[in-house]
Parts: structure tokens; C-alpha cells; sequence
């Protein structure tokens, strides 16, 4: 994300803020100015949920939020001139803002559900709310919902490594193909997040409705049994004071005082007297005065003992009684029960439930993504680490890497203690078995232990043979560790080197060393690597003989050519090798270097590649041992931009001398020949000069073409 999306996000921030900051200041200021607007004055709030609630600590704690609320947002309005000067409490993506932004929205919230709380006894209550109320209401929650997220993704960037996980997924689905990419991929987080939430809900739900359901019979029980006795014992008393009106209208009266105070309080109680010899029935005393002299429903008067009835129509619950005088019905006792008052107690516990059920699910929601990511992240972290681990692994094993074990790495950063820690630590341990098998292996085999299966094929490949001269009189009197220890810093020289021009290093023979080139500059490489050995190794040999120990000499043989490449072995334990000529002639010319007195040999096939790179001289026409066609063979002197003269004068005369002898002119070749050795100490001249010796006492055939016998490898 750039600094300009970055800027319009903070600015777009601030507008949000101080838009509903000044929606929040509105709803407590308007009221006193447009009472009509609003029911409730705002700072009035505290007060009547106590007179409603009448439990102090509902004072209490509706007055911090109250006066809290404004607080906050006018600093929210304030902030906006600090931004820059003090931005850890102003600016709007940090933690305190944000926290803020959460703890201001949510006491709104809050208090607005301790209002319904104490005031909702039923759905008519809700009609009594400005659209404002709602609109700042609903707002509210979607700020406290939004600000919520932002905090989490605040505490998510400063881990770095979630940020890493990040990047390592936005990398890994731009690499994927398209596919692949067929329906929505759900992940852990949100398959936790939805069972979690989901199990939640439906026991909520579940247990809600249980509860409420039992509450509701409940309460309809209660109401049966007190309107049912109500009605009873009214009937009784006008029975018993039938011709004293004075006494029945102090029951009612008596009544009506208790209904004041009563869970359940009824909507009237009244007695409807039969008039004459009808069937008639006329209210004659009621606590309700208004309703005097209405006259009872005619399917009522053939009720014989207490029952009760619901009123579809009043949406009332009415019991009625008869009052029986010598056996007759001489009227009927009737209570009659709002549905409202009735289900008052059941609605405020519903709504209630309904609060607190949104309130548990909105945490619910937080804290299983907050104490979730404690699961998921470990899951994730070790996810990325695995397939970093597993993408090194696989470029390796088709050939795209370099094989070597310090590329292989695993990062164990899972810090639980569980499970998840364990298997991190198991792979851990078994990305370093695997690190120290690979040292163990070549790359060629690395690379084709996918095939599954024995499989060879020709190849044109360049190989460069090493081998110390001088290492067992090096190593006489010495423990074996650190011969060892001599030994492997030798090879592990030569190696880093041939690994480095992109060499691969087919195997280990002793002090000896099979590197393999391949493409289209492989002989190129392979010089190169030969001759950076070469002066890697003449300086190892100057820091021993400073310190007077005994040193060594390398010799180097290069070839290029076809072979058969392929797997080879027994079933339970093969390799990927290398098998031909040119592998053998390569290793022959590694072991002429000690007949020529020469450190680098190569074929003519890599001389007539590389010898406008490097000065480079032929040293002889030879058959090696085992073949018959003779073989031209060249030394590497050195790279033509670092030569000086001494090597091309030494490289005229020898190449003049070379021909000389050939041609069977021994006393012009043993003259260059001596001239070579006596004046610039080459060893190569004086090799030709007792051949020279001996082919003047015994003069070869009269077909001889220049050609040396090798009879040793």
C-alpha cells in the first residue's frame, strides 16, 4: 500500500470520526431545543432507568456512560488539531483512537439497551422511538463493529510474522493457476469462526427458547391460578353481602389498592347483576366506573363454576364466577386481565434475552477470533514454513536450485505449547535429517530421485577430475581426525568453487573429485572452476609453507563429450553417475598431469571452446591406456585479459619445440626444448628432452606420427 492510499485512508478515517461524534453530540443537545424530536432527553437517561429499574447501581453505571459518551467525542473533535503533534492518542489508526472509538459506540449502544430494558413491556414501546434514535443506534454498532475489526488488524500488523504470512499468501495465490481456482476457498479462520459461532448460536437459541417457553407457562400458570382465585373470592364476598352494596364497593376498593402492588394487576373487577327475570346480566359495581352498566357476554351466562377465558377480540384474559344465591345464578364476579400486563414480566425478560443474546454473540464473535487466532495462527505460521521448506525442496529436486543443505532451512517460530509446537518441532528435526543427507548426495542424483524409477539417457556433459598430489606424505604421522579434518577443507574448497560456475559435484573417491558441467557453457565453466582452484589452492599451499608445514599440489583433467547418464546400482541402494569415455579420458588426463609435470589437462574438444578465453598450449599427442586412437591434449596456462609475456614466450617455444619433434628433428626440438626448461623452469620441456634422449639411441619406426602410449592410468 502507497503513502497516498495510505493518507486518504486516515483522512477518510477522520471523517468518519467527527461525523459521528458531532451525530452522537446532536442526540443529547437537540432534545432541549426540538422537544418534539425526541422522547427522552439524553442527560435524563440515568434517572429514568433508576425510577424505572430502582436498583442504584443501575444509576450508577448508566451515569458514567452518559456523561462518558460526550466526553469522548468532543476529544474525538478535538484530536482532529493534534493528529500530527500527538498522534499515538489522535490518530485514527492507532491503538488508543481506535480503542476509543470502540469504548464511545459501545456505551451508546449500552445505554440505549438499559433504556429498553427498563421501559420495553411491549412492541408498542418500540413505536415511541425517534427514527434518529434508530438511525444513531444502528450507526453505532456498525462503527463499534468496524473500529472492533480495525483493532484486530492493528495487533495483527505489528506481528510480523502474520505480516509475513501475508505476503507469503498474496504470493501464492497470484502463483496459482486459474485453474485451480474453481468455487470459494473457506479457510481455517473462517471455518473456526462460523462452527464456533454456529454451535453458539444454536445453543443459545435452543436453551432461549426452552427457557422462555417455560417462562411463558409459568407466568399464563400464575396468571390462572390468581385470576381464578380472584374471581372466587369475589363471588363469595358480594354472595355474603349481596344486600349491602356498601361493603361489596370497599372489597373492590380493597382489591383495586392491592392490584397497585400485584405481579400480575388486572385491567377491572367487577360484579354483573342479573336484572329480573332475564338473562341479563349488568355491571353494578366495577373498580373500572367507566365501564358501569355494560352488560355481559350472553355466551358467558351459562357458565356454571370459575373458568377462564381469552379474549381474542380485547386481546384480555377473563375469569368469571358465578354468584349463586338459593342455587341460583343471581350474577357473575368477572377479572378481566390486560395480555399486556399479563405477558409484562415474560416481554421484559424476552427482550432481555434478546439483548443480552446480541450482546454474547457480538463478544462471542470477538473472542473466538481473538483466542481463535491463537489455534489458527500456529496452523498458518506452520503452513507458510512447510511450504517455503517444500518449494526449496522441489526446485532443488527439478534442478531450478542450487542442492545444497544451508538453502533448506525451516523457521520454528510456532511459539504454543501444544500439539501444533510438537509437530513443528518434528519437522524441524526432520528438515535437518534431511540437511545432513544432502552433503551426502549428488546433485544429479537429487535431481532424479522424482523419476521413481532406473532411467538413463545420452547427455553431452564436461567433467573436470581433481586430485591432490602429495596428500598421503602430507598426512604421514597425523591422527585419522585430522586427516580427515585436512582433507575435507581441501575438498570442500575445491567443491564451493565447481558449485560456484555451476558445476555439480558427482561424487568423492578419496582425495579425488568428479565435477560435472552442463549447458551450453559448460566447458567454459569448467575452465573457469579448474583455474580458481588452481589459485585457491596455490594459497593454501603458501600458508602452510609460511608455516613450514608440509603442502600439496592439485592436479585437474577436463573432457567434454556424450556419455550414458543414469541410474546405477543395486535396488536397495543406487546412484545417478555418469559412464563412457569421455568420463574415463578426463580421469586419465587428472592422472597425466604427473607425467607431463602439468596442473590442468584438457581434450581438444574443450580447447576448441575456450581458447579465446584462456591461454592455453598443446602438450602432446597421446593414446591413453586401453584405447588406440590418440587423443590431443592441451594445457590451461592461464586467462588471456591476466597472462603476462613470461607464459606466451613459454607457450611459442614450447609449441615451436613440440614441432620440431614430431618431425623427428631432435637436435632444433632438444634445443627449444632446453632453452624452455633452463631459462623459465619448465618441467613440461624437460619431459620432451628425455624422450628426445632416448629416441636419438633408439630412433622410433619410420610411421611413427608423434604418438606417446600411456601405459599407466
Amino acid at each position: 500500500m502507497d503513502n497516498t492510499t495510505k493518507s486518504k485512508i486516515h483522512i477518510f478515517l477522520h471523517i468518519v470520526e467527527i461525523f459521528y461524534a458531532l451525530s452522537v453530540l446532536t442526540w443529547y443537545v437537540l432534545p432541549y431545543y426540538l422537544p418534539g424530536l425526541f422522547q427522552v432527553k439524553s442527560f435524563d437517561l440515568p434517572f429514568l432507568i433508576y425510577i424505572k429499574g430502582g436498583e442504584f447501581h443501575m444509576l450508577v453505571i448508566a451515569s458514567i456512560l452518559t456523561f462518558l459518551i460526550p466526553v469522548i467525542c468532543g476529544l474525538k473533535l478535538i484530536s482532529v488539531f493534534f493528529r500530527k503533534k500527538m498522534a499515538f492518542l489522535c490518530a485514527a489508526e492507532r491503538f488508543f483512537p481506535i480503542l476509543f472509538n470502540i469504548i464511545s459506540s459501545a456505551c451508546l449502544v449500552v445505554l440505549i439497551f438499559l433504556y429498553i430494558q427498563a421501559y420495553a413491556i411491549n412492541i408498542r414501546f418500540f413505536q415511541t422511538f425517534s427514527l434518529y434514535t434508530y438511525i444513531l443506534g444502528g450507526f453505532s454498532i456498525i462503527y463499534n463493529v468496524s473500529f472492533s475489526v480495525f483493532l484486530v488488524k492493528f495487533f495483527r500488523k505489528v506481528n510480523e510474522n502474520y505480516q509475513e504470512y501475508l505476503e507469503f499468501r498474496r504470493l501464492s495465490r497470484k502463483d496459482e493457476d486459474a485453474s485451480v481456482k474453481i468455487g470459494i476457498k473457506v479457510g481455517i479462520q473462517q471455518k473456526l469462526l462460523v462452527s464456533f459461532l454456529g454451535l453458539i448460536f444454536i445453543l443459545l437459541l435452543g436453551l432461549s427458547s426452552i427457557l422462555m417457553v417455560d417462562f411463558s407457562n409459568t407466568v399464563l400458570a400464575s396468571v390462572f391460578d390468581t385470576g381464578n382465585t380472584l374471581a372466587g373470592r369475589s363471588a363469595m364476598v358480594i354472595k355474603t353481602n349481596i344486600d349491602d352494596d356498601i361493603a361489596i364497593n370497599d372489597y373492590l376498593a380493597m382489591e383495586k389498592a392491592r392490584n397497585n402492588s400485584s405481579e400480575f394487576r388486572f385491567n377491572s373487577l367487577s360484579f354483573y347483576k342479573k336484572q329480573g327475570k332475564t338473562e341479563n346480566y349488568v355491571i353494578a359495581v366495577s373498580t373500572d366506573t367507566e365501564i358501569l352498566g355494560n352488560e355481559l357476554d350472553p355466551s358467558y351466562a351459562s357458565i356454571t363454576e370459575t373458568q377462564a377465558r381469552y379474549n381474542s377480540k380485547m386481546k384480555t384474559y377473563e375469569f368469571i364466577s358465578p354468584v349463586f344465591l338459593s342455587n341460583r345464578i343471581i350474577g357473575y364476579a368477572l377479572a378481566v386481565y390486560a395480555e399486556d400486563a399479563v405477558f409484562e414480566a415474560y416481554f421484559r425478560t424476552q427482550v432481555k434475552v434478546i439483548i443480552f443474546s446480541f450482546i454474547f454473540m457480538y463478544l462471542a464473535i470477538i473472542l473466538v477470533y481473538i483466542f481463535g487466532s491463537r489455534i489458527v495462527f500456529p496452523l498458518l505460521f506452520l503452513r507458510m514454513n512447510v511450504n517455503k521448506l517444500g518449494t526449496t525442496l522441489s526446485r532443488m529436486l527439478k534442478g531450478k536450485m542450487k542442492v545444497s543443505a544451508d538453502l533448506l532451512t525451516y523457521r520454528d517460530i510456532v511459539k504454543t505449547k501444544d500439539e501444533i509446537k510438537t509437530l513443528s518441532t518434528e519437522i524441524n528435526d526432520m528438515t535437518n535429517v534431511i540437511k545432513g543427507v544432502i552433503p551426502y548426495i549428488s546433485s544429479s542424483t537429487f535431481t532424479h530421485v522424482e523419476e521413481g524409477k532406473p532411467v538413463s539417457q545420452i547427455r553431452k556433459l564436461c567433467f573436470l577430475f581433481t586430485d591432490i598430489r602429495g596428500f598421503t606424505t602430507l598426512c604421514e604421522g597425523l591422527a585419522p581426525a585430522k586427516v580427515v579434518s585436512i582433507l575435507n577443507r581441501y575438498l570442500d574448497i575445491q567443491s564451493t568453487i565447481i558449485m560456484n560456475n555451476h558445476g555439480d559435484i558427482d561424487k568423492f573417491v578419496g582425495d579425488e573429485i568428479m565435477g560435472t558441467f552442463d549447458g551450453p557453457d559448460k566447458e567454459k565453466n569448467a575452465c573457469k572452476a579448474s583455474m580458481e582452484i588452481r589459485t585457491a589452492m596455490a594459497e593454501e599451499r603458501e600458508k602452510r609453507e609460511k608455516k613450514q608445514q608440509k603442502a600439496v599440489q592439485i592436479g585437474i583433467g577436463l573432457n567434454s563429450g556424450p556419455v550414458v547418464f543414469g541410474s546405477v546400482g543395486a535396488k536397495e541402494r543406487m546412484d545417478f553417475t555418469s559412464i563412457g569415455d569421455t568420463v574415463n579420458l578426463a580421469a586419465r588426463l587428472e592422472g597425466a598431469n604427473k607425467v607431463y609435470h602439468t596442473k590442468a589437462l584438457m581434450t581438444e574438444t574443450v580447447y576448441t571452446k575456450v581458447k579465446d578465453l584462456y591461454i592455453c598450449r598443446e602438450i602432446d599427442l597421446i593414446a591413453v591406456k586401453g584405447k588406440s586412437i590418440p587423443v590431443r591434449i592441451y594445457e590451461i596456462l592461464q586467462d588471456k585479459k591476466k597472462a603476462d609475456k613470461k607464459l606466451l614466450t613459454i607457450k611459442k617455444y614450447f609449441e615451436e619445440g613440440l614441432e620440431q619433434y614430431r618431425n623427428k628433428k631432435w637436435n632444433d626440438a632438444l634445443k627449444v626444448f632446453t632453452k624452455c626448461n633452463e631459462e623459465y623452469n619448465d618441467r613440461t620441456s624437460n619431459v620432451f628432452i628425455r624422450r628426445i634422449g632416448l629416441f636419438k639411441s633408439n630412433p622410433p619406426p619410420a610411421n611413427w606420427d608423434g604418438v606417446f602410449t600411456m601405459t599407466v592410468k
